[in-house]
């Protein structure tokens, strides 16, 4: 299913929201494949590791999304720059883990 920028916003930040988090523990990024990339980015995560992702009509749309996310609401993520329709037709979305700090006693 394709999906609109805004339904994809709202997807995404529905998302996000379900699970608590703020934006800055959340990696959002473009893909051509997205189970592809997210099984290589998402490596090593715990079992369960919250995700999405959305197909999308053009790179342009694509574009849009991803550089509201990490512009606007400060996700983790690379801005996107010009994407063609074939290239990454998809938004991606995974929580990122908690890295706990080590406090010296």
């Amino acid at each position: 299913m394709i999906y609109s920028v805004q339904q994809t916003k709202f997807d995404i930040f529905l998302h996000m929201r379900e699970y608590g988090d703020s934006f800055e523990r959340w990696y959002v990024g473009a893909a051509s494949d997205p189970k592809a990339e997210l099984a290589e980015r998402m490596r090593g995560l715990e079992d369960g590791t919250p995700w999405l992702h959305r197909e999308m009509l053009t790179g342009n749309a694509v574009r849009t999304v991803v550089n509201y996310f990490v512009n606007q609401l400060k996700a983790v993520g690379d801005p996107v720059g010009e994407l063609n329709a074939n290239s990454a037709r998809y938004v991606i979305a995974y929580r990122l883990p908690v890295v706990e700090s080590v406090q010296e006693g």
